[in-house]
């Protein structure tokens, strides 16, 4: 009970209206459906029905080039829907909606989207299950936090924005949605609608009639027994995981402890539940497949002499157990395992067989580790040299006669930044010297000894077919186990039938592949000519089922139908974990030719270390998901000039984001989560020996696997574009020797704490290419990094970049204790600023250039004191510390001024006014000689190009 003073009720704030439901757009509100000046809200779509009669709805049907678009305006950048209140403050986003797929391929999805830049997007609204598009109107609501993702809670901070229904893919049958109404529901409004009664039956108690109504209840009857399981006579597959495996017909059954014998081309032996089989013999037919059952373990181990298998596809189910292993026999024996398999589309149309498969199981490989992997040239070797001089003595302490090395291609002079380098010049694998990619001149080792000055000597059993540079490496390929596909197998697409065969005419490509749990770890393990996956547009095969309620105990069997045949499956890489959910260790392995990409981390936790990788088109090193967590660190990616020289965004909006990395990169990364370093990338890369692109899109949705290992914090997040790569992995101390069209290349990355680039040399042997080249992305700070051109044709081109922003209005880079050297023009202004602090930038033929417009090279938020007196132009540089340039005679439309400033006389106070102070710290005459400023600050005004 209150009593209350003159005037107090009257002063108290109002109570603020609760948020009301909102109707976005009606079909039947032509109001709703275009702006105040009559221009329309909807875009690619059209009204059908009839208004008057509330039959109206808003059909669109997508086709290769467009979405179907629902605009929402703010302030006047449309017009459409203006002062509604902001998205993320409602609970709900209801449609009344129906349609269907049309024999689309996707079950299409729907997304809110807003412009600007970076632009934002939604998570999707699948109309799959129960949202799934019906012939009939109904009301489907989402809940708007579902929507919401990491990067973007759904405000428009003044974008103009759409409801965007979405196509499937550019080709094929596109879906159709139909929409009456579009409304937002205020939080609680769903809840608190009643719910929909059932109308009310007239109901017969009795009739004289009807026996049933006048006797008691009968009792419940007893429920029905279980289906009874499908016969794997009826099944074609049976699932693990995300695969539906075909069932595989053995018929040689192993209950013991030893490997069968008299067994001939085209037996499958499968290892029951109990069965321990050591297996040590030099050979074995041409077996079809070995399956090493739940319960079963197949060791295969050198006793005498090495070891050879070969199969077709070699299976490890959950629970079994393969164990390949050297150790015993002190490395003295080899076990080669060749995947010698035809591919029949009629029995495994999705192509999962031919190679190694592990769908749950423990594979353990481990051979010999050699102590050193690579070892850098102190001296080039000319063609026709047969010796070797190697920094330090460490490889002589492993390497031995008849080991095999891979150098290289060092050539000078490719223009490598050009997609068609064919037509410029170059032909895979060019003067690459390796197994498998020249097989007339493999470097083999003669002999290895130490010289005077304590580096090692390597003689070679025959001469080098080509120059190999000081500066780069030869490494170290030899392995006591080896998995390879066999003499003259083929890619799909390799095939003479390829658009139609059902079974290949030659041996396909084995591939190497663990799903789930169990583990999956290798050393000491050569893999050579795997993968079947190829750099052209992927293309998978589409498969119905035809039975329901089967079970069986192994999995769900069912027979499976083809609706599509493709011809180029995602995901037969050469060596793949995909989604393991136990943390994989690869150490020590070298990995030989892949069609795309070679070892492969997608949506797992990777230790990927010390491995030498030639010539994987694709990439040699992927993850795919943008959720793979772990290290890559002291590998030796070497390139070969393979892929398509295509950067990402080709194919990424058209393929729905499931195509990438087949430009042909040393290493490529869809999330920033992974520790990169110590890694050496030569050789010639078709786009780039290291790349991130970290778009959103596509992948929002996938989260971080709880993987034993992983950081607590991130299981169940996304990351992508709004992580710095320091936070949770890191890219540091990295290195690529070599030609390329970017040596370090970053898109949609745009944290707002920035990303660190630590320790990265980049040395550029072609004409054409750049340093860092970056699409979409914010601030980088570059430590300790260096970027050198050799050729001296790149510095006479100005479109060779030391550092190169494409698109991205808030990029910005900080250049610490670095140097760019040698390049065309050493950087392209950022508009989001660039600093420079103890960095040296020598023999570029411009420096800088303020492209298409001058940007203001360091912003006046970023500048912290220490400065001269005066406040920073947005068009001025400035410069930390010790500066070295040099200088252009004549000068270039581009330079900024180059002169020091030692005497105030030679300032321009028309150019640099308020700075009314000079600490050069050395004569002036010193100045002027050497172009040093100790301690001192340059100040230069750029140019309107």
């Amino acid at each position: 009970l209150t009593l209350l003073a003159p005037g107090s009720l009257a002063a108290r704030p109002p109570t603020p209206a609760p948020l009301p439901d909102t109707t976005l757009y009606s079909a039947t509100d032509a109001e709703l459906l275009s702006t105040s000046n009559g221009a329309s809200c909807i875009e690619y779509g059209v009204v059908q029905g009839d208004a008057a009669a509330s039959s109206a709805y808003i059909q669109w049907t997508p086709n290769k080039w467009h979405d179907g678009r629902l605009k929402i305006g703010d302030g006047d950048s449309t017009g459409c829907r203006v002062g509604t209140p902001e998205l993320y403050e409602f609970e709900h986003v209801c449609l009344t909606i129906r349609g269907g797929q049309n024999g689309a391929a996707c079950g299409p999805p729907s997304f809110v989207f807003a412009g600007g830049a970076p632009y934002r997007t939604s998570n999707a609204i699948v109309f799959e299950g129960d949202r799934a598009l019906t012939s009939e109107f109904r009301e489907i609501c989402v809940p708007v936090a579902e929507l919401q993702t990491a990067e973007w809670n759904l405000e428009r901070r003044h974008y103009t924005g759409y409801f965007r229904f979405q196509k499937c893919g550019q080709s094929g049958p596109q879906p159709q949605y139909e929409v009456q109404e579009l409304t937002l529901l205020a939080p609680g409004s769903l809840a608190a609608r009643p719910p929909t009664p059932a109308p009310l039956p007239d109901t017969t108690l009795y009739s004289a009639t009807d026996a049933e109504l006048l006797s008691p209840v009968p009792p419940t009857p007893m429920p029905p027994p279980p289906p009874t399981p499908v016969p794997e006579s009826i099944a074609t597959h049976v699932k693990y995981g995300h695969f539906w495996l075909p069932l595989l017909d053995a018929n040689v059954r192993v209950f013991g402890t030893a490997w069968p014998a008299a067994l001939v081309d085209g037996d499958c032996v499968w290892l029951e539940g109990g069965a321990a089989v050591v297996y040590s013999a030099a050979a074995s037919p041409r077996l079809r497949c070995v399956v090493v059952g739940p319960g079963a373990s197949l060791t295969v181990a050198p006793e005498v002499g090495d070891v050879g298998m070969t199969v077709g596809t070699l299976v490890v189910l959950p629970g079994g157990v393969l164990d390949v292993s050297t150790e015993e026999a002190g490395h003295a024996h080899r076990v080669v395992i060749t995947f010698d398999g035809v591919l029949d589309r009629a029995a495994d149309p999705a192509e999962l067989l031919t190679g190694l498969l592990s769908v749950e199981g423990v594979v353990s490989l481990r051979g010999r580790h050699p102590c050193v992997i690579k070892a850098e040239l102190v001296e080039t070797a000319a063609s026709g040299a047969t010796e070797l001089v190697l920094a330090g003595a460490a490889a002589a302490g492993c390497w031995a006669a008849g080991d095999e090395l891979v150098l290289p291609d060092t050539h000078v002079g490719y223009d490598a930044g050009h997609y068609d380098k064919a037509r410029k010049g170059y032909t895979p694998p060019g003067e690459t010297e390796a197994p498998v990619f020249s097989p007339a001149h493999v470097p083999t080792i003669a002999a290895v000894s130490v010289n005077a000055d304590g580096n090692t000597v390597v003689t070679l059993a025959a001469p080098l077919a080509y120059a190999h540079l000081a500066g780069s490496h030869a490494g170290h390929v030899t392995r006591t186990i080896t998995l390879k596909s066999a003499a003259g197998a083929a890619t799909p697409q390799d095939d003479p039938d390829a658009a139609d065969f059902t079974v290949s005419s030659a041996p396909i490509r084995g591939h190497v592949l663990h799903t789930g749990a169990g583990a999956f770890d290798f050393t000491g393990v050569r893999f050579e000519r795997l993968g079947r996956t190829t750099t052209q547009l992927i293309n998978n095969t589409k498969t119905t089922g035809t039975l329901e309620g089967g079970h069986y105990p192994d999995g769900t069997l069912d027979r499976r139908v083809v609706t599509h045949q493709g011809n180029n499956q995602i995901g037969r890489y050469a060596v793949h974990c995909h989604h393991c959910r136990v943390e994989v260790r690869w150490a020590g392995s070298a990995l030989l030719e892949s069609p795309r990409d070679g070892m492969t981390c997608h949506n797992s936790r990777c230790f990927i270390e010390q491995n030498v990788i030639v010539g994987a088109d694709g990439t040699g090193v992927f993850g795919e998901d943008s959720s793979e967590t772990g290290v890559v660190a002291e590998n030796y990616l070497v390139g070969t000039g393979g892929g398509t020289s295509g950067g990402d965004d080709g194919r990424f909006a058209s393929r729905a984001g499931g195509d990438v990395a087949f430009g042909g990169f040393g290493a490529w990364f869809r999330g920033p989560l992974m520790l990169v370093r110590d890694n050496v990338a030569e050789g010639i890369f078709g786009l780039a020996p290291y790349s991130y692109f970290v778009h959103p899109k596509f992948v929002s949705h996938i989260l971080v696997p709880d993987v034993p290992g992983t950081p607590a914090a991130l299981v169940g997040e996304s990351r992508t574009s709004g992580t710095g790569f320091q936070e949770w992995g890191g890219f540091v101390n990295n290195r690529a020797f070599g030609s390329w069209g970017t040596a370090l290349d970053i898109s949609y990355s745009t944290p707002a704490a920035g990303n660190d680039i630590v320790g990265y040399e980049a040395v550029a042997l072609g004409t054409s290419g750049r340093g860092l080249g970056t699409t979409h992305s914010g601030w980088f700070r570059l430590t300790n990094c260096t970027f050198r051109a050799v050729p001296a044709a790149a510095a006479a081109n100005p479109n060779m970049y030391g550092i190169f922003r494409n698109n991205g209005l808030s990029t910005r880079a900080d250049l610490v204790d670095s140097r760019i050297e040698g390049y065309g023009t050493s950087i392209r202004l950022l508009p989001g600023g660039t600093t420079l602090a103890n960095t040296v930038l020598a023999g570029n033929t411009y420096d800088f250039k303020a492209w298409p417009v001058p940007h203001p090279v360091i912003a006046p938020a970023v500048v912290t004191g220490g400065y001269p007196g005066g406040a920073q132009g947005v068009e001025y540089l400035v410069v930390m510390g010790d500066v070295l340039y040099t200088a252009d005679d004549p000068p270039q439309p581009y330079d900024v001024v180059r002169a020091p400033v030692c005497d105030l006389a030679k300032v321009d106070a028309a150019l640099y006014p308020g700075f009314d102070t000079c600490a050069c710290g050395c004569s002036e005459a010193h100045c002027v000689d050497c172009g040093k400023l100790d301690g001192a600050f340059v100040v230069a005004k750029l140019p309107i190009v």
